[in-house]
Formats: C-alpha cells, structure tokens, sequence
C-alpha cells in the first residue's frame, strides 16, 4: 500500500530535516564581553563555521555603528572579516584567509597549552 501523503515542512527545516544554519546559531549562540587592553570586546562561539550569523546575532539590533571582526579558526583555515555593522546594515570592510592554520592545527595548540599550564600548576603532566 503507497503512502499518498506529503510530509509539510517544518520553518527552520531543510528539506534533509535538519536545521538550517540560522536556526541552529540561534540556539547555541555563547556570546561573551569583557574588557581587554582598554577595549570592549564580544566573542561569540558557534559550534560550527557560521562567522555570518555570528555578526548577524550581534549586530542584528545594534543603533550605533560599530567596526566588528568575525573570525572562523573552524574546518583547517583561519578566516578573518572585518564588518561596519549598525541601524541594521552590514558591510563587509575587508575578509582575509590563512589555509594553514585553523581546525587541527589550532585545536593541537590549545590542548598543548591547557596541559602545559595545567602541568605547571598542578604538577602533573598529562
């Protein structure tokens, strides 16, 4: 017996039944601010390589005009772009790549650096 029914697709949903990239930043959006070197500065962490909806959560209701940097260390390259965003209107001032460092090369230096620090604070290498 067939099954003559369609199946509606649900919003936010591809047609694979997975959410699309917008969507699933929405969700796991980690977005810090503190001060460094006399300069406020916001990071947002995204699970996955998605540096346009990064600015777009943090500039999207933003009335002063602001110069952001969005950077991706994910999937083997460094990719860095600077925006003017404000009064909702994003340009894109400058975008750049390193195809050697990113993805496994930085994962390699942060692990190799919380165990060096870990070692010299606790004594024990791991």
């Amino acid at each position: 017996m067939k099954n003559n029914s369609k199946e509606q697709q649900q919003p936010g949903m591809d047609s694979n039944n997975s959410l699309d990239k917008t969507e699933e930043a929405q969700k796991v959006l980690v977005r810090l601010d503190f001060q460094f070197a006399d300069y406020p500065l916001t990071l947002i962490f995204l699970p996955e390589s998605i540096p346009t909806a990064a600015s777009l959560a943090y500039g999207f209701e933003r009335k002063n005009n602001e110069t952001i940097l969005v950077f991706d260390l994910g999937g083997g390259t460094f990719d860095v772009s600077v925006l003017e965003v404000g009064d909702g209107v994003f340009e894109v001032l400058s975008t750049s790549r390193d195809t050697h460092l990113g993805g496994d090369d930085f994962d390699k230096r942060i692990v190799d650096w919380l165990a060096a620090s870990f070692k010299k604070d606790e004594g024990i290498d791991l």
